[in-house]
């Protein structure tokens, strides 16, 4: 976990934000707010059982900070507040209790007459994430919950965000022996954020052809003559491809002979096999992309095109039919920076940016609402068209904290725009709408040129023996040509005046995960893992190796399991993850899928107990 700003209530007239470095949740909450106490009573009012692993908390709430006003609670009842959730070793949250993980109860009067505006059953909520800090015999504790009802769920929202200061607490860090203290802080309502835009382009190139590539690398082995790119670009520009993202799905050998042989094997390839005819595209993309000068003009979305292709060839299962299509049309775009207003033909690449701030983990349900004129080639992430309603759609988990999650969606439009695309009713928690400007028509080229205007001779006589006259009185006169005295522009339509814009729309509301299925194969990379250290007690760090960013950082102990989540902008662990124990390197586990991976599975010092892959759901255990 990483630790962000979180907020709690320090004095009964203001709300001020302050930071620690811990593994709080960095839960942030706003108006209204409940602050809750012990009341002076010092027994344990939150608890931890390791042997069930429930960690409850009961406390008293005073008062309410609502509108601007603080008022305090009713004197009936009396107000309650009861937490109860269940926890693993490693202080990751497993569960509830049964019921409601969290109960507030209580009687507020906000106008002062003596009479209840709120009263009874306040909130309830279901836990979705649970932080800590050891801070001596003052700890640190946070909770985000998901509401399910009470008379003040309206005003709380989506998510109930809870901060606990527990006095008197011998909570040392460790979630292997008992420990409880006191407990106050505030119930909030969690402020988080989504946000969501779209951008889109012409795909306009440079690319060469496979028979580009297959040609030159052909005379280059042959010494032949005509050759358009030099041996050693070649291998140079091979090179790169074998290290561009993940090893497979190219081998093509270390000498500069075997690089050449492989490649132009994999060029020649004429058969129906889906897999090889994708490779055989993507290496002719991958070679526009490195050689640079035949790249797409906008790279970044070339080098995803190909990262996509990448995982896919890697994935069993995988749709490369609509891959294949899109490389193919790629590779054939030839020189076709021609500005970019889009027109008929035209093929388009939009890319879908979410911005998110959450207290949880959220599972959402994105929509690219398409215009009728626009045709998928491609959409990545399990993105999937669904025609009845014209939009390509995926199903994505938003991790905790602030993190931008990205989508790619490629189509080619077919005639001009209806303009027919809008997020369809429903409880979205944002949308986006986007223009793109369309090309204007070219002026018919007949209408282009200025003709004469006036008598059709007004220059020097004819001359030649049978041409004694303005005018020529014989077949064979030579006559120069006539002098214009005006010109004057054909009579031609006015050219004709733009034609508007393309216009789409996405949307993003919540959505409910589906229900873990049957273990299967890693596909799609893994997303999460739980590993058992098996080596003495230790500090152990595992970071991606793509992009060094850290999952799991912490003291462990022999034989104690921990668990952790991908951190790429698809919410996988990348190709490979490195598991360190204080300064050294133990152990590097393979992600992609590409290798066997599942519990079972022993790197170093660690055995894999569990875990995700993107498409494939939980890990089976290795045979």
């Amino acid at each position: 976990m990483k630790s962000f700003l979180f907020v709690i209530l320090l004095s009964l007239t203001a709300l001020l934000p302050f930071t620690c470095q811990a593994d709080l949740i960095g839960v942030v909450i706003v108006e209204p707010v409940i602050m809750y106490d012990s009341t002076g009573d010092l027994t344990y009012k939150y608890n931890y059982d390791v042997g069930t692993g429930a960690l409850t908390v009961n406390a008293t709430p005073t008062h309410i900070m609502i509108d601007g006003a603080l008022k305090p609670f009713l004197p009936i009842g009396p107000p309650t507040l009861a937490i109860g959730i269940v926890l693993n070793q490693a202080g990751a949250v497993v569960g509830g209790v049964g019921g409601p993980d969290i109960v507030v109860t209580g009687d507020i009067d906000l106008n002062g007459d003596g009479v209840a505006d709120y009263q009874g059953l306040l909130l309830t909520g279901e836990i979705e994430s649970f932080g800590f800090l050891d801070s001596g015999t003052t700890d640190r504790f946070d909770f985000c919950f998901k509401t399910t009802g009470g008379t003040l769920a309206d005003p709380y929202g989506l998510r109930i965000g809870v901060t606990l200061t527990a006095e008197h607490s011998n909570f040392a860090g460790s979630f292997d022996v008992n420990f409880g203290g006191g407990a106050k802080g505030n119930i909030g309502k969690a402020k988080e954020s989504v946000d969501i835009l779209k951008t889109g382009a012409k795909v306009s190139a440079n690319t060469r052809t496979i028979g580009f590539w297959k040609n030159n690398i052909n005379k280059n082995i042959h010494d032949k003559r005509g050759t358009q790119v030099t041996e050693e670009q070649l291998i140079l520009w091979l090179a790169g491809v074998q290290g561009f993202y993940l090893p497979d799905p190219f081998h093509l050998g270390i000498t500069d002979d075997e690089m050449l042989a492989a490649a132009y094997d994999i060029l020649s390839y004429s058969g129906k096999d889906i897999a090889y005819k994708t490779r055989r595209q993507l290496l002719a993309c991958e070679l526009n992309l490195l050689s640079g000068t035949y790249a797409m003009a906008d790279v970044p979305l070339h080098e995803s095109l190909c990262r996509a292709a990448e995982d896919a060839l890697n994935t069993p299962g995988a749709d490369l039919a609509s891959l294949h299509t899109l490389l193919d049309s790629v590779n054939n775009l030839g020189d076709s920076c021609d500005g970019a207003d889009i027109a008929a033909g035209d093929m388009i690449a939009f890319q879908i940016t979410i911005v998110s701030t959450l207290a949880a983990p959220r599972y959402v349900d994105v929509r690219d609402c398409l215009d009728s004129s626009l045709a998928v080639l491609f959409s990545d992430n399990d993105g999937h068209l669904v025609e009845s309603g014209n939009f390509v759609q995926w199903f994505v988990e938003l991790p905790q904290g602030s993190s931008v999650t990205e989508l790619s969606l490629w189509v080619k439009m077919t005639r001009l725009p209806s303009n027919d695309s809008s997020c369809p009713a429903g409880d979205w928690i944002a949308s986006y709408c986007m223009e793109l400007p369309l090309k204007t028509a070219d002026i018919p080229p007949k209408c282009d040129a200025q003709k004469c205007a006036g008598p059709k001779c007004d220059g020097p006589k004819c001359a030649g023996p049978k041409c004694d006259g303005p005018k020529c009185d014989g077949p064979k006169c030579a006559c120069p040509k006539c002098d214009c005295p005006a010109r004057v522009a054909p009579k031609c339509p006015p050219p004709p005046p733009p034609v508007g814009s393309l216009r789409n729309c996405v949307c993003v509301r919540e959505a409910t995960p589906p229900e873990p299925g049957p273990c299967g194969p890693c596909s799609g990379k893994v997303t999460s893992l739980t590993l058992q250290y098996n080596g003495a007690s230790g500090f152990v760090q595992v970071v991606q190796k793509k992009d060094c960013k850290e999952v799991f950082s912490g003291v462990v102990e022999p034989g104690q399991e921990f668990s952790f989540t991908g951190a790429d902008k698809h919410g996988t662990l990348g190709t490979n993850i490195l598991v360190y124990v204080g300064c050294s390197f133990n152990a590097s586990i393979h992600t992609s899928c590409s290798q066997p991976i599942g519990p079972g599975l022993i790197r170093g010092d660690f055995t894999v107990i569990s875990g995700t892959s993107k498409d494939g759901g939980p890990l089976c255990p290795l045979p």
